[in-house]
Parts: structure tokens; sequence; C-alpha cells
């Protein structure tokens, strides 16, 4: 929504319109705020939100480690749920992020430790990659043996 900017008092150029909710004395030029993501410390158990740059390492305020980038659609479990913190370190170290897909979500991912191992042991036995198979909605039963 934009308002009328108020009549100039003195003689410098104004802009004829500003948009709602912004100072003249903000230092920031932009006007739309950046998008932030997620960045978690795996052995603090934090999740912190911060607007992405490519460029910069991210720093754990709590241990000073570096924080891995999990992606926009992370939802951090609580600290004191070891187990999901397990899986979730699992799944990091797997390779498989949180970034939103076409229809607004990451996809599945699997919650719990016994999910991620059934996952990991179809992916042994059928050589499919890890990443890959951690990622499978549903694990296809194992073909019968002869």
């Amino acid at each position: 929504m934009w308002l009328r900017a108020p009549p100039a008092a003195d003689s410098a150029p104004r802009p004829t319109e500003i948009p709602l909710g912004f100072r003249p004395d903000d230092t920031y030029p932009d006007l739309m705020a950046h998008a932030k993501t997620s960045y978690v410390c795996l052995p603090c158990r934090a999740a912190y939100k911060q607007p992405y740059d490519r460029g910069m390492q991210r720093v754990c305020p709590r241990c000073a480690q570096a924080l891995i980038h999990v992606g926009s659609a992370f939802a951090a479990p609580r600290r004191r749920d070891t187990a999901a913190w397990r899986t979730l370190s699992v799944l990091l170290h797997a390779g498989v992020r949180f970034h939103k897909s076409c229809c607004g979500a990451p996809g599945y991912r699997p919650r719990t430790l016994s999910e991620v191992r059934e996952r990991m042991t179809y992916a042994r036995r059928s050589g499919e990659p890890f990443a890959q198979s951690l990622v499978r909605y549903e694990v296809p039963s194992a073909p019968p043996r002869h």
C-alpha cells in the first residue's frame, strides 16, 4: 500500500510516493526485506534463521563452529529430542537439505532413526545413493529370493 508523501518544505526534490511503513530516516534503502533461511549447529543442537549470503560462512554464537545451511523449509526439533537430532545429523551428512520445491514443501524426510535405517538398508542392497534413498516416501519391498 502506498501513501502520498507530505509536501516538501525545502526545495530538495522528494519522491512523490513512499511505501507504507517506510521511514525517511531509514538507512537501509531496500524496501523489501530479504528472505531468511535456516542454519544449524549440530553439536549445540541449535537452529538460527539468518539472511542467505553465499559468500559468507556463518558461525555458531554458542560454540564458534561453522553452521550448516539447511534451507528455508526447515523446522528444527526440540533441543532435548536427541533422537531427532541424530536423524537430522544423518540426513545432513548424506547431503539432504530442506529447500522449498515448486509446491512449497521440501518433500519427504525421515523423522525417526528406524526410518533412516530402513532407507539406508535399502540403499546398500539396491546400490542407490544414500541421499536419494533417504528422501524416498516409501521403500520398495525387497525382490523375492529364489
